[in-house]
């Protein structure tokens, strides 16, 4: 069966879209409205047909970010100013709201987190090594977290990833670290 559903923004509407995902890779406005209704699809048509008992608030956000992250974000986990933006909550509010999807949906969203780091660490220029490290944005501090425990988990002599300043969301990894994380992406 198939529907088409017509959707009309005003100007105003069509700024607020563009800001709220603006981190996206090649920002399409049809492309990030198909991805919103196709999550809204999901998301009732799972509460109807599947064990639709989510009666917190926390579980039901953390029930629309998962669909947000495989539907509009195409298997990307986005940051916590995106998810902040969408729900209209505190940055701490958005990150504890990451974390829990991440836990409630830990085997569901395992391939999404190994795109997100594969797409932090394909920034890194291969010809620039500094003092053995490498630079590169994080602009999440999940992700940042994230990456260091899988470190830690994978080999806990291997060295973290490091701001490499207190003002911008430049890090650093040793090239040790990085063929650790692209050792697990590809497991």
């Amino acid at each position: 069966m198939k529907v088409e559903i017509e959707v009309n923004l005003t100007e105003n509407d069509k700024k607020r879209l563009k800001s709220i995902f603006t981190y996206l890779n090649n920002y399409n406005e049809t492309e990030i409205i198909e991805g919103i209704l196709l999550a809204a699809k999901n998301e009732y048509l799972d509460q109807f047909l599947k064990d639709g008992n989510r009666s917190t608030v926390g579980e039901i956000r953390q029930h629309k970010l998962f669909l947000l992250v495989q539907d509009v974000y195409k298997g990307r986990i986005p940051s916590e100013v995106e998810v902040a933006s969408i729900f209209k909550i505190p940055i701490s509010g958005a990150k504890t709201l990451i974390r829990n999807m991440r836990s409630r949906y830990q085997f569901e969203i395992e391939d999404y987190l190994k795109k997100t780091i594969n797409d932090i660490l394909d920034q890194i220029d291969e010809d620039k090594v500094e003092d053995g490290y490498f630079h590169f944005y994080i602009r999440s501090s999940f992700m940042y977290g994230e990456m260091n425990q899988i470190i830690e988990l994978k080999d806990q002599n291997c060295e973290k990833i490091k701001k490499y300043n207190n003002i911008s969301s430049l890090y650093k990894i040793s090239i040790e670290s990085k063929q650790l994380l692209e050792n697990y992406i590809n497991e």
